[in-house]
């Protein structure tokens, strides 16, 4: 919890700018729409780029912690370290409930309370607890450790113990409190599985009839889900299994494993979604079957049986999204008990090998020694990210002129400045438009007086976190594709192999020398103003801002 505290001396990040701005307009308190409009409307103000899908759907059905943020931004929306600490006493929870989840395993004892400790200190959890829009994943956590919790009192009593019926309806209620945090709160029922099969007794109907009531709140929550129409759609950061098999095939293939090695061990969850293709997957998840043999000795342990089929049950749903570590608190879990398992084992005759020995230390360096080290850094490293919006929100002008936006380095980073904008009780321009994101170099000719040609070696959505809003193994582009726009067409000129423009034009209906174009150089958002047959090529990085600001301006945590 100390680790976590210096998180309340930060301000709004990402989603935190659309909370705030969704409770401000009165927008319902129950549910969160990271779009607040339809494709079309949202590419003509430039939230989304002109190669946006017009199915692109991101609604989600989080109740529990949609009204905890709409609370906290209509009752003290200045009270920002208020929020951040709300999520540092809901971590503090979460540790507590697992602390007692692993003594009921272990019993009291060093095991329990190395485990417990491994937890806590996971770095894969800073960005989780320092994001206030994160508190959904915390209170699915929370909730679906507090369903295994009761379910182990109820399955499990100890001599003395009774009044049992009370903990068999505890746990499903717990998990449905978790299922309305966040969709990840199902991962909660790999842990539930794996106790199951691990430590009930009798045949297959007999361990399995006590999950019942869990996959009949499951089955009730996602008709529900769909039937009130929320959900992730034609966005390639999210995959629908009806539209995309191959790609959910992929991704539980290598995906789950690659999580589980990310839980295990190093924290590349985040570099992993900026990667596009099997192959980068590949990588974690051969490291994960090193692990795994690393950590073959502890397989006849019932709780390391437990603890690591829990982890890569719970590691299934995370796959259909693209992997990241805040989403990762419930594989912490499994990690953390395998990781003290193997430290009590370290010197027994099974981890006699040099080689096995010389995995399970590096395993061990992790969990202990890198992952404090590594947890308040991380709190901090995503406002990396912030200050190109922040620039955007400030450069761009309301004056009735188009505006064109070149290359911010992330397609994310066009979601959030006209919300800041309406934060700031200040207007948005009717027109403006995205042409590219992300850090790989773009090449900007204005071909005449009212085309720009642009041309990128390694196209459009190169990176997996630039592919939000259109889902590229379904839907591409071919040449002579045209999108058309209010001021503007964009016309796709040439394609790569996956069907991603390499090569487009836009054509305005303004001259350009009415046009404001805007463009991240470097660190720097910059105008420009470019003559007929003028070509620059532009290349942002990791921080752009707006020169001579900060991150923080105009947004102070108290």
């Amino acid at each position: 919890m100390l680790l976590a505290l210096p998180s309340v001396l930060q301000g709004k990040l990402l989603d935190d700018h659309l909370w705030h701005a969704a409770a401000l307009r009165g927008d319902a308190a129950w549910r969160f729409e990271l779009l607040d409009g339809p494709a079309a409307q949202l590419r003509e103000t430039g939230v989304l780029g002109w190669w946006a899908g017009d199915e692109l759907q991101l609604s989600f059905m989080r109740p529990l912690a949609s009204l905890s943020h709409t609370f906290d931004f209509r009752v003290w929306p200045e009270a920002l370290w208020l929020m951040h600490l709300e999520n540092v006493l809901l971590y503090a929870a979460l540790i507590l409930v697992v602390g007692w989840v692993l003594q009921r395993l272990f019993g009291p004892g060093r095991v329990a309370g190395l485990a417990c400790l491994m937890f806590a200190i996971d770095e894969l959890h800073a960005t989780t607890v320092m994001w206030i829009s994160a508190r959904n994943t915390i209170l699915a956590a929370l909730f679906g450790v507090l369903a295994l919790a009761a379910h182990i009192r109820w399955r499990a009593p100890k001599v003395g113990e009774s009044r049992r019926w009370p903990f068999a309806l505890a746990g499903p209620l717990c998990f449905a409190l978790g299922l309305m945090s966040a969709e990840i709160g199902v991962a909660g029922l790999g842990y539930l599985l794996a106790y199951s099969l691990t430590r009930e007794r009798g045949g297959w109907w007999a361990r399995l009839a006590p999950l019942l009531p869990y996959l009949a709140i499951t089955a009730v929550w996602r008709l529900s889900y769909i039937q009130m129409g929320f959900g992730a759609k034609a966005s390639g950061l999210y995959i629908d299994p009806g539209q995309d098999p191959l790609g959910l095939l992929t991704a539980l293939v290598l995906q789950t494993p690659a999580l589980g090695f990310v839980a295990l061990s190093l924290p590349v969850a985040d570099a992993l979604t900026t990667l596009v293709g099997p192959a980068w997957l590949g990588l974690p998840a051969l490291g994960f079957v090193a692990l795994a043999w690393v950590l073959a000795p502890l397989r006849d342990d019932p709780n390391a049986r437990l603890l690591g089929l829990g982890m890569l049950a719970a590691a299934l749903p995370l796959t259909l999204t693209a992997p990241t570590s805040r989403t990762m608190l419930m594989l912490s879990i499994g990690s953390a008990g395998l990781a003290a398992i193997a430290w009590e084992r370290r010197y027994t005759p099974a981890f006699a090998g040099r080689l096995r020995r010389l995995g399970l230390g590096g395993l061990l360096v992790c969990q202990l020694v890198i992952a404090p080290l590594l947890f308040v850094p991380l709190s901090f490293a995503p406002l990396v990210i912030e200050p190109p919006h922040r620039a955007l929100a400030t450069m761009v002008p309301d004056d009735g002129r188009v505006v064109v936006v070149l290359n911010p380095p992330s397609e994310i980073n066009a979601l959030y400045p006209k919300a800041i904008r309406e934060l700031d009780n200040e207007t948005w321009p009717e027109h403006c438009y995205l042409l590219f994101a992300g850090l790989g170099a773009v090449s900007v000719e204005r071909v005449d007086a009212h085309t720009l040609a642009l041309e990128t070696q390694h196209g459009w959505a190169a990176s997996r976190v630039d592919q939000l809003s259109r889902d590229w193994s379904v839907r591409g582009f071919n040449p002579g594709d045209q999108i058309g726009l209010e001021r503007a067409w964009a016309e796709v000129v040439a394609v790569g192999a996956d069907q991603r423009p390499t090569q487009i034009r836009v054509h305005f209906d303004d001259d350009l020398d009415e046009v404001v174009v805007l463009g991240f150089d470097g660190a720097t958002l910059t105008r420009w103003a470019p003559a007929e047959g003028e070509r620059r090529v532009w290349t942002t990085s990791l921080t752009p801002a707006l020169e001579g600001t900060s991150a923080l301006e105009g947004n102070p945590p108290f």
